[in-house]
Parts: C-alpha cells; structure tokens; sequence
C-alpha cells in the first residue's frame, strides 16, 4: 500500500463492526432522567444568561430526581443525584435547597443519602485542561460507588480550563463528560452561559465553540423575561426538539412550570381535585391527633399521593398534579407544627401556616 501503513494494520478497526451481532437483539430502550428533556447516560447543556435562573433550575431538578417528584409537570427516573457548583458557596446553596424544600414540601432528612449538594467555589474543581484531570476520574469513581443517576455540573467555565472557542479541546471535554455518563449510567446536565451572538438557534446557544452544542446529547435554553422565564429544548437527539416551557417564580424564589390550562372541562376537573386535596391537607393540619399529610413518600402512611389512594382511589400522578398546583397558587406551603410532644413537618394551607 503506497503512502501509508499496510492494509493489515487497520483491520482491526472495524472488530466488531458486523451488525449481525444485532440479529434476535432486542432495540435497546432510549430513557431520560426527566421525560422529553434530559436523556439518560449522556450529557445535556443547559444555557442561559447570568441571573435567568439556572442554576436553582437545575438544582430543583436534582432535587426532584433524587426524591421522584415530577420536574416542570414532566416525570422523572428517580435515583440518588448530584449539584456541584463552582460559583456559590455553602451558605447560598443550603439556603437554596431550603427554598427548594418548602417549596416541594420536603424536608432536608427527606433528602439524606439521596441528593448530594456540593459547593467547590473555594477551591479549584477542573476536570479538563489539554485532557482529562484526575478530578474527573475520581467523580466518576465517587458517582459510580454513590449510584448517582443525575448529576448538574455548573459550570462549564470554572470545570474547563481550555479555550472555550478550541474546537478540539471543547470536543475532547464533552467527549469525556459523555464517557463518564455512560460508565455511571448517569444523565450529566451542564450548565454554560449564552453566547453574545445568540440568535435563538442551536448553534448559537452557548459562548465559545459550537462544539459546547453539537457534541451535548440536549441543549435547553434558559431565558429570564419580566416575571419569569422560558425554558426552550433547542436541541434533541432523541426527542422532538421546539418544546418550550413557561416559568414563573414563586414567592419562594424557585422557578416552576407556568403552562396554562386548556379547556373548560378540564379546568373544572382540575378545580375540583385542587379543591379536595387542599381538604384533605388543611383537615389532617388542623387534627391534633393526626401528622400532617407530605410530599415525602418516606413518610409512608402521611404520604400524600398514597392517603388520597387509600380514601378516594386516586393515582399518584392525579395527586402529584394537584399538589403542584396549589403550590403555584399559594394555596399551600411546607409548615411545621407540634403534635402529641412532637415535631412535624408537612403540607399545610397557607392561612392556617404557624
């Protein structure tokens, strides 16, 4: 062979090439950590201009994932999860994870040993200069023992200690930030800012080199408006990409699903059911000789979607929906009160919260 190796040399490039390792193999099934949005074992980017939002987005997110709790009205594939962050420290995101609790109506021990909250903004935390660093291959090792299902990394400008417009360089990260997902089984969501020439495409999503998109699984765009924000899938490798998601805040400062009702039908359904779960957690919160009802399904028989089982037949999806809702409206909180000498934390009617 003239110019280049022996033929012999390349014939194991295509080992295993043959597709009839495929003949009466099942199509493997494609899953998400949270349905539509953020596909399992890859990496996911998610953009957005700085204060929009992004990053107690994606710590609701962890948070939802770690306890099972739809995220955005979507569901999701519940395991142990992670938030790193390398620009707040501790004290802000305890205090976020606080917001984020009442706002879910959990409490912190609901949490322990499923969701791991971490701050790095006091030290260094790169995991990729001209290659991959040790840092990266111990996460990977530490997500692996932990079962870590979910992991948000923000941000990519304090993990990538490169030139964010090398091509090369940027592909070799996401290539390793891919790698580790599939070896953890995890769904990694990164976190970038938007570029300055963002034209609402893809491509321009993200600053630096369009390989930060094209090499991402997913690309969400995150864009902070007047009262809340829209979360936008711009791109989907194994979804359908244009879904977009209306965001408003909450008195507790987290961003939640603002999609509006459709139908005259539905809204009634859907005010009656809103009507009888707030009845069924303001009687439970008023009981003296009763806990108060919760999110939390560590709670067993107080959990709610399983109370409204019990007494009304109802699926747990039903519950959940109507249990968002009043949330949105600010019809109920997480509130605490003392019962028979003890300490209780759960669901109550805004009026009644002590």
């Amino acid at each position: 062979m003239e110019g280049g190796a022996p033929l012999s040399s390349f014939a194991a490039v295509l080992d295993g090439a043959d597709v009839a390792r495929w003949i009466d193999v099942d199509v493997p099934e494609l899953g998400f950590a949270i349905a539509g949005l953020i596909p399992d074992r890859c990496v996911s980017l998610l953009a957005g201009d700085g204060g929009s939002g992004k990053s107690i987005l994606l710590q609701t997110a962890a948070t939802c994932v770690a306890m099972g709790l739809p995220f955005l009205g979507r569901e999701v594939t519940q395991g142990p999860a992670l938030y790193v962050t390398g620009e707040d420290p501790e004290a802000v995101i305890h205090g976020r994870q606080a917001r984020i609790n009442k706002a879910l109506g959990l409490e912190m021990g609901d949490l322990a040993g499923k969701l791991f909250v971490m701050s790095a903004s006091e030290q260094e935390f790169i995991l990729f200069s001209s290659e991959e660093t040790q840092l990266l291959r111990k996460l990977t090792m530490d997500m692996t023992l932990r079962g870590i299902r979910f992991a948000g990394i923000d941000s990519a400008t304090l993990t990538f200690d490169n030139d964010e417009i090398n091509r090369r360089a940027v592909s070799a990260f996401l290539r390793s930030l891919n790698t580790m997902a599939r070896r953890t089984r995890a769904a990694v969501v990164l976190i970038a800012h938007t570029s300055r020439s963002s034209d609402g495409t893809s491509a321009r999503m993200a600053s630096g080199s369009t390989a930060w998109v094209n090499s991402a699984r997913a690309g969400l765009l995150l864009k902070g408006l007047e009262d809340g924000a829209e979360l936008t899938l711009l791109k989907a490798n194994y979804a359908k990409s244009g879904i977009k998601i209306g965001l408003r805040w909450t008195g507790e400062g987290v961003l939640v699903s603002d999609e509006p009702e459709t139908g005259t039908v539905a809204s009634i359904e859907k005010s009656a059911d809103d009507a009888l779960v707030l009845n069924e957690i303001a009687a439970a919160w008023r009981d003296p000789g009763a806990a108060p009802l919760s999110r939390a399904p560590q709670t067993q028989a107080r959990y709610l979607p399983s109370f409204m089982a019990r007494q009304h037949g109802w699926k747990a999806k039903r519950t959940e929906a109507a249990t968002a809702r009043l949330f949105d409206a600010g019809k109920i909180s997480s509130g605490e009160v003392r019962k028979n000498g003890k300490r209780h934390t759960g669901l109550c009617p805004i009026s009644d919260e002590k």
